[in-house]
């Protein structure tokens, strides 16, 4: 069964289909979890958590 395409449509109304929001976050992930693996990334992510709780 073939896959569904979606497209998501951004603030200027360009149309993104699914196939190009994988590949760039295929390409961010391993960047974002070294970053939250970091030092200044676990300090970071505390105090956003810390923000969240006093919401």
């Amino acid at each position: 069964m073939a896959q569904r395409q979606y497209k998501h449509k951004t603030s200027s109304d360009l149309e993104i289909p699914d196939y190009a929001i994988q590949r760039i976050a295929r390409c961010m992930l391993p960047m974002l979890q070294q970053y939250y693996e970091s030092e200044e990334g676990q300090r970071e992510l505390a105090e956003w958590e810390k923000r969240q709780e006093q919401k």
